[in-house]
This record gives C-alpha cells, structure tokens and sequence, in this order.
C-alpha cells in the first residue's frame, strides 16, 4: 500500500509538471518533445502502480458461504479444449502481462519520437519501434507449441470440485489437486484458471458448468482456499 502511494504521489507531481510546462511554454518550437518526454514518463510509473493496485486488490477477497450440492461436489461436463480457444485465451493473458504491455509502449514511444524528430537515426527508430510492438504476435506461435506438447490438454477432461480437491479426469490420466497446494486462482470472463505454478494453469472453461450456482460454488472454494493468490471478478 506505501509503494502505491509513493508512485501515485508521484505521478500527480508529473501531471501537475506538465501542466506547468504547457503553460510556460505555450510558443516554445521544442514543446512537443516536452510533452512527448512527461507523458513518456508517466506512462513508465503507471505501471508498477497499476500492478500494484492489481496485487492490493487480488489480496482483500472475502471468505464466502455459497450453498453447494448435498454430496459437495461439482462435476462438470465433458471438456475438450480446441486450439482455436487455447490460442485466443494466451493471446489475452500475453497482452494483459504488465512486460508485453510494456513493450508495445516502448515500441509506440520509438516511433513517436522518430516521427516527432525526422533525423538519419529515424529509420533505426522505427524499425526498433515495431520490433517491440510485434512481440504480442511471438505468442501465436508459443501457444500453437505448447498445445502440440500438451497431450493432456488435447484430450476429453471431466472436472470434479470438492471443498478440498479438484479431481481430473482424461481419457489417458486422472491426477487430483489440492486446493491449498495451487499458486493462484484467476478467474477471467470464459474461464478459471487454476495454477499450479506462476506459469502453468488447468484451464476450465465455465461453459462446463451446467448453471450459474455451480459455478459460484467452485468460486466459492477458491476464495476459501488459504494461502492461495486469488484474483477474481
């Protein structure tokens, strides 16, 4: 919470220096270099205090009663996961990572900067500038890979969800995961992911759930899950 006010204290102290400067300089040729640069660097502090206000509020979730079936158990429908939904769903994780989305700013700052200063580096500018905005573009190629590699992935999955585990259940496999034993919980518009590191996720989709009540009870497990990161909607 300090470092959030820091930064937030921060960035005001930079709004309120490019107020000043507009103001100041209001006939000065260099003006826009001006702006670009504050706006540059506003834009550079707003991440780690985005990223901060994230981790703040991923942190203050409340243990929840949601009433869940007689025997506690969730069962979902049978779940094969398409490439094409494998592929859009890591292409929205890749463009929400606080360093993709860095870059893309890198990138859009060089070529604002090559267009704002024509010289006989802008050329250099411009082609750094669209090499860091493309890197979101690398992640079509990952996805495909990993889902190739991921035989598990490819096959017909039925979910189990109980108080303490989350049972699954493929054609070739069955492995049962602890709640308690995950690293985060993050819940997006179409799917729960549950981590079992800080990279790899079970990707449930909550189509697979037969109606509103069940979904709200595995969500009810998940934020009753100690120690476990949760970001939820």
């Amino acid at each position: 919470m300090i470092l959030i006010i820091i930064f937030l204290a921060i960035n005001l102290l930079m709004l309120f220096a490019l107020v000043y400067n507009l103001v100041e300089m209001n006939n000065d040729p260099n003006i826009s270099s001006t702006i670009f640069s504050f706006i540059f660097t506003i834009t550079l502090l707003s991440f780690p205090l985005y990223y901060g206000i994230s981790l703040w509020k991923s942190g203050i979730a409340e243990l929840v009663d949601i009433p869940t079936p007689a025997d506690g158990t969730i069962t979902t429908s049978r779940v094969q996961i398409t490439f094409n939904d494998y592929r859009l769903l890591y292409l929205k994780l890749t463009l929400k990572n606080p360093i993709v989305i860095y870059c893309g700013f890198l990138g859009l700052s060089f070529l604002i900067a090559a267009l704002l200063n024509p010289t006989e580096n802008a050329l250099t500018g411009i082609a750094i500038g669209f090499v860091f905005i493309l890197i979101p573009s690398v992640s079509i190629f990952q996805a495909k890979r990993n889902y190739n590699l991921n035989k598990n992935l490819r096959e017909e999955i039925v979910y189990e969800f109980n108080v303490d585990n989350i049972i699954i259940t493929g054609k070739t496999f069955k492995s049962t995961q602890r709640w308690s034993s995950l690293f985060k919980i993050k819940e997006m518009n179409d799917w729960i992911l549950l981590y079992t590191d800080k990279i790899v996720a079970i990707c449930v989709p909550k189509s697979a759930f037969s109606s509103e009540s069940e979904l709200n009870a595995v969500l009810s497990f998940a934020l009753n899950a100690k120690g476990v990161k949760r970001e939820l909607k």
